[in-house]
């Protein structure tokens, strides 16, 4: 399919990189910016059949929980965040893996559901009491207005068509309702010393073919407002780098630390908290 930028419509002109022939596509594969909105993705636009096959052979149970500890540690913070806006409702992850955030969320007060593709990840959510869909969130038989918080934790890189889940998820929450959104940073400081250098196909940010989609705090703010969402996204300093502090006492700590500099625009990850 043609490579149309997500967020506006338009085919920009402006290529960033390029990456040798993917065979399931039969053509070379290009890294460009949107002349307009400076959205980064993948071109050609793969299909959504392709999207999904992907999506279903990227995550099986072992590759979370292996970091289990860390990824519970995360979903504690995430949540607190939560809690300062909510009391424990309704809540749906898209794209849940191994659920491991969704256990932490249910431990918190929250009845949790979730989607994911992985036929693993969903049969070991089910059998832990999860609700769970396997498969797209758009054929999903949830009721419009249903949820208080849907969370997506880098997921939207992958997608076929980010602004149409955006706004399902918009659909899906009750007016007030919050999406709570983490995607790899594009902006990162090693991706413009890349771009100055001339050496952008060796970035780190590329994961090609997984990763479709490169979002900057600035993108992912564009498209959940184009969804017809409020609020806003940031690449604080904090990130995630703070879960493999060694030994793991330092963490809490090194947390209260990196949130005094929180306003420093050079993390690795993207948080978006957006308001339906």
């Amino acid at each position: 399919e043609p490579g149309m930028c997500p967020i506006c419509g338009l085919i920009p002109a402006h290529e960033l990189a390029r990456f040798p022939m993917e065979k399931a596509l039969g053509s070379d594969l290009y890294a460009v910016e949107c002349s307009v909105c400076g959205h980064v993705y993948l071109s050609p636009r793969r299909s959504r059949e392709y999207s999904r096959r992907l999506l279903a052979g990227l995550d099986s149970v072992p590759y979370f929980e292996k970091d289990r500890p860390l990824r519970e540690f995360a979903a504690n913070r995430y949540l607190e965040n939560l809690e300062r806006l909510m009391a424990p409702g309704r809540l749906l992850d898209v794209g849940c893996g191994s659920g491991i955030f969704l256990d932490v969320a249910r431990t918190r007060g929250w009845t949790t559901y979730g989607t994911e593709f992985s036929a693993s990840c969903a049969s070991s959510l089910r059998e832990r009491g999860h609700f769970v869909h396997e498969g797209e969130l758009s054929d999903a038989s949830y009721a419009g207005s249903s949820f208080d918080v849907i969370t997506s934790f880098y997921v939207f890189e992958h997608l076929h068509d980010p602004l149409g889940m955006a706004q399902t998820m918009k659909s899906l929450l009750r007016p007030g309702g919050v999406a709570f959104v983490v995607v790899p940073n594009f902006a990162m400081p090693s991706t413009w010393w890349h771009r100055f250098r001339g050496t952008m196909n060796k970035a780190p940010i590329w994961d090609v073919p997984a990763h479709h989609h490169y979002f900057s705090a600035q993108t992912l703010q564009r498209l959940f407002r184009k969804a017809g969402f409020s609020g806003g996204a940031s690449a604080g300093v904090r990130g995630n780098g703070l879960l493999w502090a060694r030994p793991t006492w330092m963490r809490p700590f090194l947390a209260r630390v990196l949130d005094a500099f929180s306003w420093l625009p050079v993390s690795s990850d993207v948080t978006g908290l957006f308001r339906a």
